[in-house]
């Protein structure tokens, strides 16, 4: 029972570094004639945050791509709080985060959704996200803020002919949801902090 428990753990770190979106390479060049557009989010959670992963999809799709928090590819760079910033090529098209997971751990009991857009050739830049946990009351907070001056300084490592003019900047929304595929929204909440309940895995 224990090797099959362990064996699992294995199995779901490999699918943390093997399964997730990596950062697009330095020298990366952006192309409209690609047909493909970046992603540029900040990801932080405070100190006591395990690795986890935040789920994303195309709108209409049922197929789930994972942004993990870091990977020995893409390390956490901040402190206070700890995090990353992310930078995905995505095909265009509209996009949302529709969930989050920690291994074995807490996900959310609420629906949600994040939603973006990716125009080819361009960056959307969505600000920084940062996620909470509070295991006591067994909720979480989002909360996102704007960094784009600080966050473009890296912006600028990764993708080789980047300017100003092809950044389209505006700060994640969190839209709480009903049960059916988060389609009806009931509320939303901009640039704030929003608390959600969590349940922990059995």
């Amino acid at each position: 029972m224990k090797t099959a428990k362990y064996l699992a753990i294995v199995l779901l770190f490999a699918c943390l570094t093997g399964c997730a979106e990596l950062n697009v390479k330095s020298g990366y060049q952006l192309s409209e004639g690609s047909g493909k557009g970046i992603l540029a989010v900040g990801i932080t959670a405070d100190e006591s945050m395990p690795n986890f992963y935040w789920h994303l999809r195309k709108v209409g799709s049922k197929d789930s791509k994972e942004i993990t928090f870091h990977t020995v590819y893409d390390p956490l760079v901040w402190t206070n709080p700890k995090g990353r910033l992310v930078v995905i090529e995505l095909d265009e098209g509209e996009y949302e985060f529709y969930d989050w997971e920690i291994l074995l751990g807490f996900q959310p009991t609420a629906f949600f959704k994040i939603p973006f857009s990716i125009i080819k050739g361009r960056i959307s830049y969505k600000g920084r996200i940062d996620l909470k946990l509070n295991r006591a009351s067994q909720n979480y907070s989002v909360d996102v803020s704007d960094h784009l001056l600080e966050d473009y300084e890296m912006l600028k490592r990764n993708i080789e002919n980047i300017n100003d003019r092809i950044i389209d900047a505006e700060l994640a929304v969190f839209l709480k949801c009903t049960e059916e595929d988060c389609i009806k929204t009931t509320q939303e909440f901009r640039s704030t902090t929003i608390t959600v309940p969590i349940i922990l895995n059995k």
